[in-house]
Parts: C-alpha cells; sequence; structure tokens
C-alpha cells in the first residue's frame, strides 16, 4: 500500500516506487512473518507476485540474502552501538 508503480515504455519494465517506507520501523512490525498481507485484498500486487511460484521463490531468495547479509548480529550490534552513543 505504501507504493506506486512507473511503467516505463522504452522499456516494458514496471518499477515500484516506495514513498512511505517509516511504517516498516513500527514496533507492531517486529512480529510480521515473510507473508505478511499475502490474501489481504487490500494488497493487490502482493497478492499477485506471490502467487506465481518463481517470484514467491525469488522474494524468498532475497529475504533469506537480507537477513544473512544485513541482519548479521555482528554487524546489527556494531551499528546499534554507534547510534546509542
Amino acid at each position: 500500500m505504501d507504493y506506486y508503480v512507473y511503467y516505463e515504455v522504452e522499456t516494458g519494465r514496471m518499477t515500484p516506487l516506495e514513498y512511505d517506507g517509516n511504517s516498516v520501523m513500527k514496533a507492531n512490525a517486529a512480529n510480521w512473518l515473510p507473508f505478511y498481507n499475502e490474501s489481504k485484498v487490500n494488497y493487490p500486487l502482493l497478492n499477485r507476485l506471490l502467487a506465481v511460484p518463481i517470484w514467491r521463490q525469488r522474494y524468498l531468495a532475497h529475504l533469506r540474502t537480507i537477513i544473512q547479509d544485513e541482519m548479521n548480529p555482528t554487524v546489527c550490534n556494531a551499528m546499534l552501538t554507534i547510534i546509542k552513543t
């Protein structure tokens, strides 16, 4: 719900443009599962994308990469220490 989709005629590609990323940092987002909102009608793009098996697997692969590379406790704890001081 927090995005627009831009269609580029020259390439035939659609690009999602996020416009309200602050909601991911809310306390109630801490327990979201990977498929949160998957079946809710207010999320038609998400519904359709996750219904395609190859895109669903790609989504999971990207999610695993983000968790492994960016949510490494050593890296996160070091960043939190810097922010805290």
